[in-house]
């Protein structure tokens, strides 16, 4: 069964374990940077990024430059962290034409059995509650199993731009946790 849990220190081992599958690719809807992790392994140093991350979620905490609230949680299958999924409140300019309200990531072993699809409705549901509908989301012209996800979720092309591609989900009726 997926679903969606916010970062924790108690899948620790899950969470390294997810980023070495990954290697040198980014982790879509994560906010981990490789650059980050010898900091992160210090002591405390896991537990203070997942604090920083809940942070993210509160109305007027501070943020970094340029960035958006935003919810972030791990995409659990039968209790095993798969993936990262973000569902960002509201959009900048830049996140209209990239990134979009919506971003997630699968690990490879992982993909090919629907992880992402239901993923992305349960952060539907979490769109939907804050507010938004329709949902942006948007994936690399040539990404064409991302594509489908979101296909799959209900997301309407909207366009094109340079190589990302805009869909437009409905959020309304959608289930996710709270």
């Amino acid at each position: 069964m997926i679903e969606l849990v916010r970062p924790t220190t108690l899948l620790q081992e899950d969470w390294w374990a997810l980023v070495d599958e990954f290697g040198t690719a980014p982790i879509h809807g994560s906010a981990y940077r490789a650059d980050e992790r010898a900091d992160l392994e210090r002591p405390g140093g896991l537990e203070a990024w997942v604090d920083l991350l809940a942070s993210y979620e509160a109305p007027g905490s501070p943020l970094p430059e340029g960035w958006v609230p935003a919810s972030y949680r791990w995409v659990l299958d039968d209790g095993r962290l798969v993936g990262t999924i973000t569902v960002r409140h509201r959009l900048t300019e830049s996140l209209l034409v990239v990134g979009g309200h919506i971003g997630y990531a699968v690990r490879p072993s992982a993909r090919r059995r629907g992880v992402a699809t239901a993923a992305v409705r349960l952060a539907l549901g979490i769109a939907g509650r804050l507010g938004i509908d329709p949902a942006l989301i948007t994936c690399e012209e040539d990404n064409i199993a991302s594509a489908r996800t979101i296909e799959a979720c209900g997301g309407v092309l909207e366009d094109v731009q340079g190589t990302s591609r805009r869909y437009w989900v409905p959020t309304q009726g959608t289930v996710g946790p709270p």
